[in-house]
């Protein structure tokens, strides 16, 4: 057995008693405070273990590679012991996911991995990804919601897939309060859908899973990249509906069409952090369509602007890197393609506000989108 394979199975094996233990929280406690106070002791713990770094701190930390799951371990227990409100039937699959298909992910991909891609975790692999969706459907479908069993099995594969993709994207342990955070919310929501609904969610999945893999070798993306627009193009159809899905697909198809006519650019390599950085406005308005007093068109508007703003920022870079003029005509033609879901003469204005701007980092590009969207609220525009 590899040095690698050894420490990592080190690591996992405090991470699975961890998370063995934390399953049965709900049968020693009965308030969340009491949780609170035993994830704050042992936060406090770690930290200690951190900064001295002992014989049993070694374990922790002998896997080469920044991680602060340990600290980030406690924090979500506490959070989805609170959210759950002794709904075992989302509590037990978040931690059980957590526990099991992570350490499975980990230690399968070590032992069997041959066909790798990369991600902000870094190295990753498919054997390992198999794994977390294998266990992540199996513990959906025997300790998550009950119901019909096509339902339960639909909402079983989901989730499986759902988690894999996170998993794969998440890196230096933030998957350990992701994660879980994530399956609560998917748990809740896709239980109230019934048959139909469910095999479209399926579908959207399939789709974009099939498109994105067929185009692999033509885009800048890396894995993770990859990995990060199909979980934000099955937020969009999830949350938004179907109308919801044309701004970003026109804007991935023109990021195609440009990386193709320029080689260049295939030089490159954008990762999820990337994707974070175009589609973080837009994931706002998605929310608000969600869970706000906005009309559906607001929320749509604002959701198009968001993406033709970061089309417009990205058209200005790219011609900036290539150092090709601004191509104004060029910038326009493609905010009006992005915004053909809810057109609207205002969709103008961030090409020709942007075309002045020079190469912004990804926290700029992604607050100048927003605020651009924010045009949307404006009533004379309505």
């Amino acid at each position: 057995m590899n040095t690698a394979l050894q420490c990592e199975m080190r690591r996992k094996s405090i991470h699975l008693m961890m998370g063995v233990f934390c399953m049965t929280l709900p049968w020693i406690f009965s308030s969340p405070w009491q949780v609170d106070l035993l994830a704050a002791i042992s936060v406090s713990i770690l930290l200690l273990i951190r900064w001295f770094t002992p014989r049993f701190g070694k374990i922790l930390h002998e896997v080469k590679r920044l991680s602060f799951g340990e600290l980030l371990f406690p924090v979500a227990i506490t959070i989805l012991f609170r959210l759950s409100a002794d709904d075992l039937e989302i509590y037990l699959p978040s931690v059980a996911i957590l526990t099991f298909a992570d350490a499975a992910g980990a230690l399968f991909g070590k032992r069997y991995g041959k066909h790798l891609y990369y991600t902000n975790a870094g190295q990753k692999s498919l054997e390992g990804s198999l794994a977390v969706f294998l266990v992540s459907t199996f513990i959906t479908f025997t300790l998550g919601p009950s119901g019909d069993l096509p339902n339960t099995l639909l909402i079983a594969l989901i989730v499986g897939l759902i988690a894999t993709m996170a998993e794969g994207i998440l890196g230096a342990g933030i998957d350990n309060i992701v994660l879980p955070l994530t399956i609560y919310g998917l748990l809740s929501f896709l239980n109230e859908l019934n048959l139909i609904e469910l095999l479209s969610r399926i579908g959207i999945i399939f789709t974009l899973s099939t498109i994105l893999f067929a185009v692999r070798r033509i885009t800048t993306l890396n894995g993770g990249g990859l990995l990060s627009v199909t979980v934000f193009g099955y937020l969009c159809y999830a949350l938004g509906g179907s109308l919801y899905l044309i701004a970003p697909l026109t804007f991935f198809a023109i990021h195609l069409v440009t990386t193709w006519n320029f080689p260049k650019l295939k030089e490159l390599a954008h990762s999820a952090n990337t994707v974070a950085a175009i589609t973080l406005p837009g994931i706002i308005w998605l929310s608000l369509a969600r869970s706000s007093t906005y009309s559906p068109s607001t929320c749509l508007l604002g959701f198009s602007l968001a993406f033709v703003a970061q089309i417009s920022l990205i058209h200005t870079a790219t011609h900036h890197h290539l150092n090709k003029p601004s191509g104004t005509l060029a910038c326009l033609v493609k905010a009006l393609l992005v915004s053909l879901s809810s057109w609207h003469p205002i969709a103008l204005a961030p090409p020709i506000a942007v075309r002045w701007l020079g190469p912004l980092n990804r926290v700029e590009q992604s607050l100048l989108s927003f605020i651009f969207s924010l045009m949307a609220l404006i009533p004379i525009i309505k």
